[in-house]
């Protein structure tokens, strides 16, 4: 699995998708959050092909995104059921981009399906497969929407 450079100065924060609900505004607008303010959004589907069974007896997903190169930002990470094999992400600016970034930021994109079955509390849970790709995303200003982002990820056995 590739690895993503080290996290330093944009502050980018990624959640996992849900509609928005304020009055005259599409639901997949980018949304003014008001906590240190930010700047725009990028929406990303990951679509994810699970590996081969057998699977652990107890698994959890871990989808996430983070941003890349010298002004980068913070993740947050999708852990849900990934039957649908499509989790969507929202990639939300908390700072202003560098100058001469334009509208898009690389992101690296990581998806993982963790072995639940003998968890200890505070160790991390065992890859069991995995997978990453980089992308180049699409970012929108506050209040309009951006064209989904897709990647596909393969999960594999490390």
């Amino acid at each position: 699995m590739r690895h993503s450079r080290s996290i330093v100065a944009l502050a980018a924060t990624l959640t996992a998708c849900h509609a928005a609900t304020t009055t005259g505004r599409r639901d997949d607008a980018c949304v003014q959050t008001y906590e240190f303010g930010n700047y725009g959004c990028a929406h990303i589907v990951a679509l994810i092909d699970l590996p081969p069974r057998p699977w652990p007896d107890a698994y959890r997903y871990d989808v996430r995104a983070t941003s890349i190169g010298a002004s980068a930002g913070a993740t947050s990470s999708y852990s849900a059921d990934v039957t649908q094999h499509a989790v969507p992400l929202i990639l939300t600016l908390m700072a202003e981009p560098p100058s001469g970034t334009g509208d898009t930021l690389s992101v690296w994109v990581v998806a993982k399906m963790l072995d639940d079955t003998d968890h200890a509390p505070g160790r991390p849970l065992p890859v069991f497969a995995a997978d990453s790709v980089m992308k180049v995303v699409h970012i929108a200003p506050v209040g309009s929407t951006p064209s989904p982002d897709t990647v596909r990820l393969s999960l594999h056995r490390p």
